[in-house]
């Protein structure tokens, strides 16, 4: 009968030592009363499965024979002590003879089965060229051997060290059995001197020993820098730490401030409502005395009236025949005295007082933007002294060459240094540069470009830009044929939401008043009629109100009190509007024989329009006039004036001073006027990308001017790839 090996036996022990649950070897094995042994863990596990609770009955997950759970749980159940004393000798026998399979000869073992393994010695040498274990006969034979003979033979217990120094040591060419000393730039490989004469004459040749110091060299230096990189990591671990650490904290206190912020404006609003609520209870008294007043007054009329009326038909029964011409002459007297007083109390009551409330901050709520209590700012600065070290070597870089054409480039610190003189010059100068042009030097004589905002509508659906205004922090964008409001942040330029504006189907003007709190748009409706209407919108898309237009298309404006003024591009009328849709006024203003039509007009002044106009079908110009009567006060574009050169005037923008951008549409470009007309600066042109500007928006709490560009086809006449341009302008 054969006897079973040694490994044979060690994984039939493994077998029996296996939960049958788990398939792992057993962890405080426990035995139920059918003598089946199991995992606590996993007797612990069925039960909870089961859902079964001490006192009840669970079946043997092998037999199904129930047992009854112990009252102190399954804890309580018999310990399989044999069991646990074989997995602990099983474990350490495991892991004895692993630690000597590793230790025996690699050579004796590839011929050697299972059975035979038991027979192999112990590993005493190792090779490293073969990087294999070797016993005393094998490390003899292997040194007799021809092809292995030269090969680098080490005890077992240094070859770590030995492979890494053997590793730059030259190796032996096994076809011409010499030291490989030469390494061939070309191939990238060490060769012996005769396969370097053989295949590699025309390469470039090099010593390895000196290769080998190279490699060193670098390893070294790559080495030195990952060590500075671990201690930079290190200290930036050590702030990201202490940040976190003092993260809860700064937290707690920008609540506490926010906190204390709302209780403020809380307290604010609660003194505000308790004054009106007083004015109103004051104004509530005051017109309640001269209601009271004027009813007294009408009653007094009133008994007087009627006292003279019963006079009048008594004197019909008992007039006299000669005193008739002189009675009917004192009740006409009378009468006409009467009618007098009547017609005066009238008028009086037509301006009786009343009370309303006009809320003035409540819009920012409506509008969204949660601003009232303020702004959470973040920020992300971690300063290391290995960036402090690195700024310093970066200053002191006095030049570089520039490879490309030769010249020589200033350092970054020259540049930074330099950058910050010229700033420090225009600050000082700037009052100067401001009598100098004319108070125009507040704005930057070359603007920066920021960025280009192409929404969904105009790059998918190809629906071009027709207007854009800024109210509260936000910029609205409309769109040909489309019923929407596209919000983005004017801050951060960044998309905010589509607002969808019931019955607006075709929009082509846009203007925002912070008087009322609202938009103003220019569309065509859904009623079929082909009218234009001027639609009055909140910030959330909500239609306040709407009134007709007519059936020809106009740009907008909102003046200082509120008004809306509509030009009309195809009639010589102005029109401007109350905030609630009431015609204040239309004036009639004639610049040509040939006819007259108005691209755009804003209020430069309180009671003055400038006005960009078109005379008969080529000229165009500008123009002031007189808001009350409609007279032409000034033409800019005339020969002899400064604009006289603009060719194409197609919309205006005024800053808080009065200073004046125009867009010059076909000359593509945008001009800067002073408030007074006698200084122009040419700001931005087709170099700044503008290809065909025809409306603009300046938000003068940004420094920003948003122009909306089209791209124009000749051939086909018409215009596409609508944007908005975005340029800082401002200092």
């Amino acid at each position: 009968m054969a006897v079973p090996s040694p490994r044979r036996i060690l994984e039939k022990v493994r077998n029996e030592t296996e939960c049958c649950i788990c398939t792992e070897t057993y962890a405080d094995p426990r035995t139920l009363p059918c003598s089946h042994t199991f995992c606590l863990k996993c007797l612990v596990s069925t039960a909870s499965l089961t859902k079964r609770c001490p006192g009840q009955r669970l079946p043997c997950p092998v037999c199904r024979q129930e047992f009854k759970i112990p009252l102190d749980g399954l804890w309580a159940l018999q310990k399989n002590f044999f069991m646990e004393r074989l997995v602990e000798m099983t474990a350490v026998r495991g892991e004895n003879s692993a630690r000597k399979l590793e230790d025996l000869c690699e050579a004796c073992l590839e011929g050697a089965d299972q059975d035979s393994q038991a027979l192999v010695p112990c590993a005493e040498m190792f090779c490293v060229d073969c990087r294999q274990k070797l016993c005393d006969e094998c490390t003899m034979h292997h040194r007799k051997n021809k092809m292995s003979k030269l090969h680098g033979i080490v005890p077992t217990g240094s070859q770590p060290s030995y492979v890494l120094k053997q590793s730059f040591v030259p190796q032996i060419c096994e076809k011409h059995r010499k030291e490989c000393l030469i390494f061939c730039e070309n191939c990238k490989e060490v060769v012996c001197p005769l396969c370097f004469i053989d295949k590699h004459k025309f390469h470039n040749g090099l010593d390895v020993q000196q290769q080998v110091i190279d490699f060193s060299t670098k390893v070294k230096d790559q080495v030195n820098a990952l060590s500075e990189f671990i201690v930079e990591t290190g200290k930036v671990q050590e702030i990201l730490e202490d940040k976190m650490e003092e993260l809860p904290s700064k937290v707690k206190l920008v609540k506490q401030k926010i906190t204390e912020r709302g209780q403020e404006l809380k307290q604010v609003i609660d003194q505000e409502m308790k004054a009106l609520f007083e004015k109103v209870d004051l104004l509530a008294q005051e017109q309640m005395r001269e209601l009271q007043a004027k009813a007294e007054e009408f009653e007094e009329l009133s008994s007087e009236i009627e006292s003279y009326r019963d006079y009048c038909s008594n004197a019909v029964s008992v007039i006299i025949a000669k005193e008739i011409s002189e009675t009917l002459l004192n009740i006409n007297e009378t009468v006409n005295q009467l009618r007098e007083k009547h017609q005066i109390q009238m008028k009086q009551s037509d301006s009786c007082p009343d009370i309303s409330f006009r809320s003035e901050v409540c819009e920012v709520f409506f509008a969204g933007q949660n601003k009232i209590l303020g702004r959470i700012e973040t920020s992300w600065s971690i300063q290391t002294n290995t960036e402090s070290k690195h700024e310093d070597e970066d200053a002191t870089k006095e030049k570089q060459t520039d490879e490309s054409n030769g010249v020589i480039a200033e350092s970054s610190g020259e540049k930074k240094s330099k950058t910050e003189d010229k700033e420090t010059v225009e600050s000082a100068c700037g009052d100067e540069a401001s009598n100098e042009e004319g108070g125009l030097g507040s704005y930057l004589s070359s603007p920066t470009f920021v960025q280009s905002i192409r929404t969904r509508a105009s790059r998918q659906e190809n629906h071009l830009i027709t207007g854009i205004a800024v109210l509260y922090s936000r910029l609205f964008i409309i769109h040909k044929e489309c019923s929407t409001l596209v919000c983005y942040d004017t801050d951060t330029l960044s998309f905010i939401e589509e607002l969808e504006v019931e019955n607006m189907t075709d929009p082509g003007d846009i203007a925002s008043s912070e008087t009322s709190g609202c938009l103003y748009v220019v569309s065509k409706s859904d009623d079929l009629l082909g009218k234009y209407y001027i639609f009055k919108v909140t910030p959330s898309g909500y239609v306040d109100h709407k009134w007709c237009l007519g059936n020809n298309y106009g740009t907008l404006f909102v003046s200082q009190s509120g008004n809306v003024v509509v030009a009309f591009e195809e009639r010589d009328v102005l029109k401007v509007y109350s905030a609630d849709g009431r015609l204040v006024s239309e004036l009639a203003i004639s610049l040509s024989s040939d006819g007259t039509g108005f691209y755009h007009a804003i209020e430069i002044t309180q009671g003055t329009l400038l006005i960009c106009s078109r005379e008969g079908d080529k000229k165009c110009g500008i123009c002031l006039v007189d808001m009350s009567s409609g007279c032409i006060l000034q033409k800019y574009t005339d020969d002899g004036n400064i604009a006289c050169d603009v060719r194409s005037p197609m919309y205006l923008a005024a800053d808080l001073n009065g200073n004046l951008f125009v867009i010059d549409k076909f000359s593509r470009r945008v001009l800067l006027f002073s408030a007074d007309m006698t200084t122009m600066k040419e700001i931005l042109t087709d170099r700044n990308h503008l290809r065909y500007a025809h409306k603009m928006e300046l938000d003068s709490r940004t420094g920003r001017l948003f122009i909306i560009d089209d791209f124009y086809n000749r051939q086909k006449d018409d215009y596409k790839d609508s944007r908005v341009l975005v340029f800082h302008v401002i200092r």
